[in-house]
């Protein structure tokens, strides 16, 4: 009369499993949505926004082609032939529509910086450690090409510091020294 499952993310991030067996009232389906994350597709849509600094000469062409080709070398053909084929079953069986399958990279430009947002199909076992490898590829990639393209931050970059004038008027007298114990 219910269903049994390990409980995911609510505790913990990236859809770790969090120790916590949940019980759902089989009846409970009736009343709310109920969400499979692996019933019928092996994979989710995940996403990675990158935040990448201003730069000068169109840096922001660069970044993309980065971003793209870490997307794209992340999966492996085999992950996307099986992909291809649970979505063609899906889209037969629910009369969905037949959506692109392939990794893209968009672009928002912020007051800080370029906002460049990965978008992937991953599969829904292994969206922590695919996470890891596109964050740990994009840094190498970054790396790879001498500072021209690099994370943005809300870091404060003082460039230029005015210079630094002070005016005493009237006779200044030193504090009397602290004594020390």
């Amino acid at each position: 009369m219910r269903t049994t499952m390990m409980e995911l993310g609510e505790r913990v991030s990236s859809d770790l499993y969090s120790g916590r067996v949940v019980r759902v009232a089989n009846g409970f389906v009736f009343k709310a949505q109920v969400f499979n994350d692996s019933g019928e597709f092996p994979s989710l849509w995940d996403e990675i926004v990158v935040p990448v600094r201003y730069g000068q000469d169109h840096h922001h062409r660069l970044a993309r082609r980065l971003l793209e080709g870490v997307v794209r070398d992340t999966f492996s053909e085999q992950h996307k032939l099986e992909s291809l084929r649970a979505w063609a079953q899906l889209v037969h069986r629910f009369l969905v529509e037949k959506a692109s399958l392939e990794p893209n990279v968009s672009l928002i430009v912020t007051d800080n910086w370029l906002q460049f947002t990965m978008r992937c199909a991953a599969d829904f076992k292994q969206r922590c450690a695919t996470k890891d490898e596109l964050f740990t590829r994009i840094l190498d990639a970054f790396a790879a090409n001498d500072g021209r393209v690099s994370i943005a931050s809300t870091t404060i970059l003082l460039l230029d510091a005015p210079a630094l004038q002070v005016q005493l008027s009237g006779e200044w007298e030193a504090p009397p020294p602290v004594p020390h114990p």
